[in-house]
């Protein structure tokens, strides 16, 4: 379905599809576009990173992630569909989009020539698997951003997506593109227009103003050699806010025990906010007020865990309706020395309602002065971490999950965007749940929620990464292959040698060796790659 968290994911998409055009070897430059999308999307471009893109579509498919109440498969919005929900100037025009997308009705099947007379019905109408084959059409979810009490003023989103458009158009600068893309009058423009338009709504940047800023931005995409370049440079044209939410972040592979995950890094500034406003919202069970990816947080039964730690169940996704994740967690509220707060969080021992999809999940928030140790003072720095497993998913997908749909990057796509609503009035503070040191008063020791645990999380095959022992083997045997086979040509070079090599035979000689080594070193490549990654179907 249509909404501004899938349309910016589909313009990263987008990029993910250029990588794995370029991998195939086409356009003028494939090495310069590998090379420029890793330097300013680290880890998308490598060994069992590209395509990550169908990958998470894959993912939203799978049973126990998408809604089962749904008949058709889920597809990602195209590029042209987001393009379009991007671009609408309200939220009427979104919703309207949103339908759109939903199509009618799914028809009834076409009944099958009678061999006897049919009996009389005894009872209900037998439905067929997955409930009725006809009824009205989905309606879509409510989301703010649909139902006319959401602004676009610097929406996190809006920003990603204007990053999203700089690298399409250093991908477009050379020649990069795959033909379904380009096919897109001035995409990367039409992107960054929208995004940044919408970004600073109610601003002086609007119209020349703003058509010459988002001109400047992609002239500077066609220069940029770093994230840290594109970061100055956006400070400059438009603001630090700016540059600091376009900056998605990257996840890298680290060790959690046995299991190598993705963990994500955020640190985040804002001078208009106070550690003690940030602490009247950090409570978790305030995050799905704001923030577009988390759609409830609710306490469990009972709500303490051991040494009272809240036990709390989040359901995440882009759109919940469709396809979602359920985790049991449990959280711990601190104060540290420095006049800051913290939040760790880990998995919950009890799965309690729990998808039982996620293999680990932990990390933290701590919020700092960003002077001094005065929690009033206005002006805070927002550190994150987290370490994600999901059953299945690669590290590279996984990421996707949490820095381009905001489930790890909470310093820049929650905290200070619902702080600055609750400081604004428009969330009252009475549907806030308050800040609760760990453990909390009055607080009883409860180790379990006294309900059956669930059966527990079947790891995956492997951990670093799946398959990786086969895949070492197969590896080794092509590698033994091309030893065998340079040594045949070098036995051959030596044999013309000392029969008389001519310039003729110097030319048969490399030719050969340089064919054999690309030939095999691909084959080691492809072979690995398709067995540390999920395979993922093209689309049409």
């Amino acid at each position: 379905m249509l909404n501004l968290l899938q349309s910016q994911l589909s313009f990263f998409g987008a990029i993910d599809e250029a990588v794995l055009f370029a991998k195939e070897g086409h356009g003028p430059n494939p090495d310069a576009v590998l090379h420029i999308v890793e330097t300013l999307l680290p880890g998308t471009t490598g060994f069992g990173q590209a395509g990550w893109y169908r990958e998470l579509e894959q993912f939203a498919n799978r049973p126990g992630v998408k809604n089962d109440e749904l008949r058709t498969p889920i597809t990602f919005p195209s590029v042209t569909d987001a393009l379009e929900y991007l671009q609408a100037v309200d939220s009427a025009e979104r919703m309207q989009l949103a339908i759109a997308s939903l199509g009618g009705p799914t028809p009834a099947p076409t009944p099958q020539p009678a061999t006897q007379p049919p009996s009389p019905p005894t009872g209900p109408t037998p439905q067929p698997p997955g409930g009725p084959a006809t009824g009205p059409p989905r309606t879509p979810a409510a989301l703010p951003e649909r139902v006319g009490d959401y602004t676009t003023f610097h929406d996190p989103v809006l920003a990603r997506a204007s990053y999203a458009a700089m690298v399409l158009a250093s991908i477009a600068n050379l020649g990069g593109l795959p033909p379904r893309l380009s096919a897109i009058p001035d995409l990367p423009e039409q992107i960054m227009l929208a995004a940044v338009g919408s970004w600073a709504a109610g601003t002086a940047l609007t119209g020349p103003t703003l058509e010459q800023t988002v001109q400047d931005l992609l002239n500077e995409a066609k220069k940029v050699k770093s994230r840290k370049q594109w970061h100055s440079f956006a400070e400059k044209t438009v603001n630090k806010k700016f540059a600091d939410q376009s900056l998605p972040c990257f996840g890298t592979l680290e060790a959690d025990a046995d299991q190598y995950c993705s963990t994500l890094y955020t640190n985040a500034t804002d001078d208009d906010l106070s550690v003690n406003d940030i602490k009247r919202i950090v409570n978790p069970r305030n995050w799905s007020l704001c923030c577009k990816f988390f759609c409830t947080v609710v306490a469990q039964a009972p709500p303490y865990a051991e040494h009272g730690w809240s036990r709390i169940l989040e359901t995440i996704g882009p759109e919940c309706d469709e396809w979602c994740l359920h985790t049991a967690l449990v959280f711990f509220y601190g104060l540290d020395d420095n006049g800051g707060i913290f939040v760790n969080y880990d998995l919950d021992p009890n799965r309690q309602g729990d998808s039982n999809m996620v293999e680990v999940d932990n990390g933290y928030i701590w919020v700092t002065p960003l002077n001094g140790t005065n929690p009033a003072q206005k002006g805070v720095r927002i550190r994150t971490s987290k370490q994600e497993r999901v059953q299945g998913l690669s590290p590279t997908a996984t990421s996707a999950l949490g820095c381009l749909l905001g489930w790890g990057d909470a310093a820049n796509e929650l905290l200070s965007g619902t702080a600055e609503m609750v400081l604004n009035g428009q969330i009252p503070t009475a549907q806030l749940e308050p800040w609760a040191t760990t453990p909390p008063n009055n607080y009883t020791s409860q180790m379990s929620s006294g309900a059956t645990p669930p059966p527990p999380i079947v790891p995956s095959p492997a951990t670093l990464p799946p398959n990786f022992g086969n895949t070492v083997d197969d590896v080794r045997k092509l590698f033994n292959d091309l030893i065998d086979r340079t040594r045949d040509v070098t036995a051959d070079a030596a044999t013309r040698w000392l029969d008389g090599m001519s310039r003729e035979d110097v030319k048969k000689i490399t030719t050969g060796i340089g064919t054999n080594l690309r030939q095999y070193a691909l084959e080691v490549y492809e072979t690995a790659e398709s067995m540390v990654k999920p395979e993922v179907k093209k689309g049409p």
